[in-house]
């Protein structure tokens, strides 16, 4: 009869330490869900204006539009928000112009697009939230002419992380190219958000989109 006691207990401790792992892994396990797939993917250009998949100039005078501030850096470092705004971001200038105060005509305020990313545990728990908005200063002209890019960024708004996931953000400004006509260029950038959290397994990303010089925007990813 005491074989028989302890042979239940041992049963029952199994079957209790089996549920908790189970539990467990059920939590630390990630499924993908963002807000933005569900709807309307944002899409703003006019039927006359060149596609911007599909470069219309030759290299020489794509070359005449730069990015002429950082090309790529971290938002988001272990679950903690390390953008600095001074200094966090790219542009689309005329090449041989080193300071873009030198252009005029900046639009006031900037452009901003919120998005929102949830990751969900096999619990159907959200375990990160994830706000940010992709920003741009636009339609700055030399002599009256073209429209261009500063300020080109990504800020994370909101981050909330749950106990046991560690997540990680950064930006990287791609290209910059003339989407215009050599008379009146209009710059575009192509900007990506990667962004990878991890837990029992990993959830990896990498959000894309193309801004432009008089101000439309388009989310790439299918």
């Amino acid at each position: 009869m005491f074989l028989s006691a302890l042979f239940s207990l041992k049963s029952i401790v199994t079957l209790f330490v089996l549920l908790i792992a189970v539990g467990i892994g059920s939590y630390l396990y990630l499924t993908l869900d963002t807000d933005f797939e569900s709807q309307p993917r944002t899409l703003l250009r006019s039927n006359t204006s060149p596609d911007p998949l599909k470069p219309k100039f030759p290299t020489d005078e794509i070359n005449q539009i730069m990015n002429t501030a950082r090309h790529a850096w971290s938002i988001v470092d272990n679950n903690r928000a390390v953008i600095d705004i001074q200094t966090s971001y790219g542009n689309g200038i005329p090449g041989h112009i080193t300071d873009p105060f030198e252009l005029q005509s900046w639009s006031s305020p900037p452009a901003s697009h919120s998005f929102t990313v949830n990751v969900n545990n096999r619990l159907k728990q959200r375990v990160l939230h994830f706000t940010y908005a992709l920003q741009y200063t636009y339609g700055g002209s030399l002599d009256g002419k073209g429209s261009y890019l500063d300020r080109v960024t990504i800020i994370p708004s909101r981050i909330s992380v749950s106990w046991g996931f560690v997540f990680n953000a950064s930006v990287q400004i791609a290209s910059v190219h003339n989407v215009g006509t050599r008379d009146q260029p209009i710059a575009a950038a192509y900007v990506e958000l990667h962004y990878r959290l991890a837990g029992l397994n990993i959830v990896e990303r990498t959000e894309s989109f193309h801004v432009r010089g008089d101000g439309k925007y388009v989310h790439l990813n299918a």
